[in-house]
């Protein structure tokens, strides 16, 4: 869901949001930064002050959640006023580019974090996450996971016009603006935003085009639309709406003339592309309707002002739709009929003037409307998903031990990378958290040792009782992942260095009654990790430590080899610093020595479980 209003724009009209069954609430946002709200179908309207705005000049843009339409956001940018016109010199500085929030229809207001120099023309709340906020600067994506508390960049190489949400596929969307050649873009994310791949741009023959809105058919996702400015045929201009019907992979021309700046659905379907038509002598506001999917249109522009519309249906009812007028679109300041109303498919309309209702010093204009809900019940919550979780060591199926190194994979996990302190790592990372119930019936909060959107690398929490568990993992943006996993008392397993399985740990050598410390790697010209020799000499100690984790519990239940030796075991357990992490310390035996350069096989068994095989290379 969409709404804007910028540059020389006076009302920002957001369309009807439901409440309750048979009710609709409709929101307008003007240029004295004033918000009304009307629950009659725009017959009467209520302002809802905000705090510390007077009546200066603004520009902004109005978003309301499509759940709960009591959650709205507000963003102000103060226009200087026109020197000479008497208006007051500047803003209250709590008010210069802010974005308010209210959770009570209006109430009440509160500011978020948004950082002030960041400029919005867009605001979208995800359908099905109501807690993640989209802002669109024109350059570049913004997004919010705690409702407009703190905002993070989007990962997006191109600049960002336009955003859209499938409602056929919770956490999709699309984001539309150009690359750095002007060229248009369209970017895809399946992870509410999370990620983005780029698709193709709305584009049809040469030339730059510049795209104005972009709706997907809330019944069939591989149809969208998209509202152009691009090169048209001889004696008009700026004509395109484009479609396509292959999920954004190429595009045709939809078959329909005007210049538009919005396209939307209603509840049964029919869909409105809306803007105006410029001929000769005249410039009418245009609205183009299709009520079979886009085959055929049928013209409306009887009863609309001479000035490019907005069209927004009412998503409980499809004969009732809305229009306002685009202020910013060149033409002179129009009357002030600030919404027009059908309440038979665009047949005819009436106006509606929010001004004489409410406030008429607010000298309130006409109305700019650049996209709407489509007619269709938001797409259920999506969920995060594990589709595996092994030992962080082997990395290797079967049961994971309690107290050890767990690593889960999957989508939707995290809303971003976080890495914590290894030796004290946090309950929370990155606004993640793993929550382990037992097979008793006993939930504990695991440690977490790094976060991204497809993995989670925890501590299983000590006193997991063996058996089946139930792992939560929940991301900063409420997505939730559910996963069984089978604990066991003991499951050892060993880290490897590189894909060869070379061993992580190091050697400890005892000569003539000195100690040193050697590694068991090396990083080559390409900087890839290989196996350094370790020289098995008569009269030297040789010791080997490795590093692992599942193990501890076995209680002196273990052994290992070396090259299919016995490698006497001097300690294995708890590393003692990192939680979770085990290590075992054994003798490399001399017989090694026999074979010259050799990479050979360490095998650790704990309490009868084999650990994942590692290896060294000696000499």
């Amino acid at each position: 869901m969409r709404a804007s209003c910028w540059i020389a724009a006076v009302v920002c009209f957001l369309a009807a949001l439901p409440q309750a069954v048979g009710a609709t609430a409709i929101y307008a946002l003007t240029k004295a930064g004033s918000v009304y709200r009307s629950a009659d179908g725009a017959r009467s309207w209520q302002q809802l002050p905000i705090p510390g705005v007077d009546p200066l000049a603004y520009e902004g843009t109005l978003a309301v959640d499509p759940q709960n339409p009591s959650n709205l956001y507000v963003y102000l940018r103060y226009t200087p006023p026109v020197v000479g016109k008497g208006s007051p010199s500047g803003p209250p500085a709590t008010v210069a580019n802010t974005l308010f929030r209210s959770v009570d229809g209006g109430q009440s207001w509160n500011r978020t974090d948004l950082a002030s120099n960041i400029l919005v023309k867009r605001l979208v709340v995800d359908p099905a996450s109501p807690n993640v906020l989209y802002a669109v600067t024109g350059a570049n994506l913004y997004r919010s996971t705690d409702s407009g508390a703190t905002f993070t960049q989007a990962s997006l190489t191109t600049a960002v016009t336009v955003i859209t949400p499938d409602l056929n596929r919770a956490g999709t969307l699309y984001a539309s603006g150009l690359d750095n050649n002007r060229a248009p873009t369209l970017s895809k994310s399946t992870d509410s935003g999370n990620s983005w791949t780029a698709v193709t741009g709305p584009r049809l023959g040469a030339g730059a085009v510049t795209v104005r809105d972009v709706a997907v058919d809330p019944k069939n996702a591989n149809t969208l639309y998209a509202a152009v400015m691009a090169g048209c045929p001889a004696g008009v201009t700026n004509c395109q709406l484009l479609k396509s019907t292959d999920g954004a992979k190429t595009w045709t021309n939809a078959g329909v003339q005007g210049d538009f700046y919005s396209v939307v659905f209603d509840p049964a379907g029919t869909i409105y592309a809306a803007g105006y038509t410029s001929t000769v002598g005249k410039q009418s506001g245009h609205i183009s309707r299709s009520t079979d999917g886009g085959k055929t249109w049928t013209s409306i522009e009887t009863g609309l002002p001479a000035y490019a519309v907005h069209a927004y249906p009412d998503p409980n009812t499809s004969s009732t739709v809305y229009a306002g007028v685009e202020a910013s679109s060149g033409f002179s300041s129009p009357s002030p009929a600030t919404i027009l109303v059908s309440t038979n498919s665009g047949t005819t309309w009436t106006p509606v003037n929010i001004a004489a209702q409410t406030a008429p010093n607010d000298s309130l204009l006409a109305a700019e409307i650049t996209s709407g809900v489509a007619a269709a019940a938001p797409p259920p919550p999506p969920s995060g998903s594990v589709t595996r979780t092994v030992s962080a060591a082997s990395q290797q199926d079967g049961p994971v031990a309690a107290e050890s190194i767990v690593m889960a994979t999957g989508l939707r996990l995290a809303t971003g990378p976080a890495t914590a302190d290894y030796d004290q790592p946090p309950m929370t990372l990155g606004g993640t958290t793993v929550n382990v119930t037992d097979s008793a019936g006993v939930s504990r909060p695991a440690p977490l040792f790094g976060v991204s959107a497809t993995q989670v690398v925890y501590q299983m929490p000590p006193g997991t009782a063996p058996g089946a568990a139930t792992v939560t993992i929940t991301a900063g943006d409420g997505l939730v992942a559910t996963t069984q996993v089978q604990v066991a008392a003991v499951a050892p397993g060993l880290y490897a260095l590189n894909s060869a399985g070379l061993a992580k740990g190091y050697v400890l050598r005892s000569s003539n009654g000195n100690f040193f410390v050697e590694d068991v790697f090396d990083i080559d010209p390409t900087g890839a990790i290989v196996a350094r020799p370790i020289t098995i000499s008569n009269g030297d100690q040789v010791t080997l430590v490795l590093y692992g984790t599942g193990f501890r519990a076995a209680g002196g239940d273990w052994s290992a080899t070396a090259g299919g030796i016995n490698a006497p075991i001097l300690f294995a357990g708890p590393q003692g610093i990192q939680p979770g992490l085990d290590q075992v310390t054994l003798m490399l035996p001399p017989e090694l020595a026999a074979g010259g350069v050799q990479s050979v096989p360490v095998v650790l068994t704990a309490s009868g479980q084999l650990a994942n095989t590692v290896y060294v290379t000696v000499q």
